[in-house]
């Protein structure tokens, strides 16, 4: 997948995670690719209230690639 993460808005990353079907994409793709943005905790807490496991997992991995980044 190849994205300008410097385009991309929060919209653009829900519309990844609709079309997620499995943890690596949601855990991979779209929360290391969201971890580059300004809005990244913004959007990984809002992921975290979702009733979906795979859309938590996601944003969970934001915070962890966040963190990561900031070490």
């Amino acid at each position: 997948m190849i994205a300008n993460v410097s385009l991309m808005k929060p919209g653009d990353f829900d519309r990844w995670m609709e079309s997620a079907y499995f943890y690596m994409i949601s855990d991979f793709i779209v929360a290391v690719t969201l971890s580059e943005t300004t809005f990244a905790q913004e959007v990984a807490e809002r992921y975290m209230k979702s009733d979906l496991d795979l859309v938590q997992s996601a944003g969970l991995s934001t915070y962890e690639w966040l963190l990561g980044s900031r070490l």
